[in-house]
């Protein structure tokens, strides 16, 4: 087996190209508008430079490199077809959709991030629990921010001596073992295509886009969060939206506005796009200040009708199940 590259991508190259300017995206060395998030100046660059870092899986087991790569050989054949605006939304689209998107949500640097925390807040949790007379945890479960966990008691201890590198190792397993699992969960939910007859949409280094009206950190497979990839500039996949689900929707110019502005919110680092990110901007920046403040009159609005005061640590009047301070509070 080939030794793996040292710029592991967390997101492939192939998908990345599809959104190529219009004079590279045919050649043999594509390149990406990209927009940093935070500071810094829009650039364009080569898809090889961006979503990428150095030996990202480099503690994982080297199974994780291959059926990585392995996947994106597969889908990279098969996404000139599947990304064509009328390819139909049969099963074996929805399947290899579906394993994609499963595999891009775990595979994220910013998995890696919630598992180091994940380990973190266990660890402080098992110090607060009751031990035995040699210092081993007693508990089978566990909660963190309200969610209960429950786990074996000597498979906790070892959350208290995890090393960064075992951590990461961890990450690289739960790739293989969840992708499946999770990919089988959307092939169920009902699914929609929204198409554009121009390159209208964006995508980001965090193409997976998650919203949910109720919780801002919901998971993926929350009932509430609907899932959005956009495939291509013209084509973009929505799951768990069930008013036209299973059908291939044409939206009119301008009406991608919406989604964009979701997609951009997502971002990790970078957006991306085949035009100047000034352009996405000039869309989605005033789409979010009108969101926003339409936002800011509704929450004034049940706050008005709310006869009793709500206190910060108090169950948010929305229903969202958060704490008022985290929720409508903000």
């Amino acid at each position: 087996m080939a030794a793996p590259n040292r710029n592991q991508h967390w997101v492939p190259q192939f998908y990345l190209k599809y959104f190529a300017t219009a004079d590279t995206r045919d050649s043999g060395r594509p390149q990406i508008w990209a927009f940093p998030i935070t500071e810094g100046d829009e650039f364009r660059t080569s898809v090889r430079n961006v979503a990428a870092r150095r030996d990202l899986y480099g503690f994982c087991s080297p199974q994780v490199d291959q059926r990585l790569s392995e996947l994106e050989g597969m889908l990279g054949r098969f996404w000139p077809t599947i990304s064509n605006e009328q390819y139909p939304i049969d099963l074996g689209f929805k399947q290899g959709i579906s394993l994609f998107i499963a595999t891009l949500y775990m595979r994220h640097p910013a998995q890696l991030e919630r598992q180091r925390r994940f380990v973190a807040s266990a660890a402080k949790a098992l110090d607060q629990g009751p031990r035995d007379e040699q210092g081993r945890t007693l508990i089978d479960r566990f909660s963190i921010r309200g969610t209960q966990y429950k786990v074996k008691p000597a498979e906790l201890d070892i959350y208290r001596t995890m090393g960064d590198q075992e951590i990461q190792a961890s990450w690289g397993e739960l790739i293989l073992s969840e992708s499946g699992a999770l990919a089988r969960e959307l092939v169920d939910r009902p699914w929609m295509v929204l198409v554009t007859e121009q390159r209208a949409f964006i995508t980001t280094d965090y193409p997976v886009a998650l919203f949910n009206p109720t919780r801002r950190d919901a998971p993926i497979l929350h009932p509430d969060t609907t899932i959005y990839l956009p495939m291509s500039p013209t084509k973009l996949v929505v799951i768990n939206d069930d008013q036209r689900p299973g059908e291939i929707v044409q939206i009119a110019p301008g009406g991608e506005t919406v989604f964009n502005h979701i997609i951009f919110c997502s971002a990790y680092q970078h957006l991306f796009s085949s035009g100047k990110p000034i352009d996405v901007l000039k869309q989605v920046v005033p789409f979010g200040e009108w969101a926003s403040n339409e936002s800011k009159r509704v929450r004034d609005e049940m706050t008005a009708s709310i006869p009793w005061k709500v206190g910060r640590n108090d169950a948010c009047y929305c229903g969202s199940g958060l704490k008022f301070k985290r929720c409508c509070g903000r």
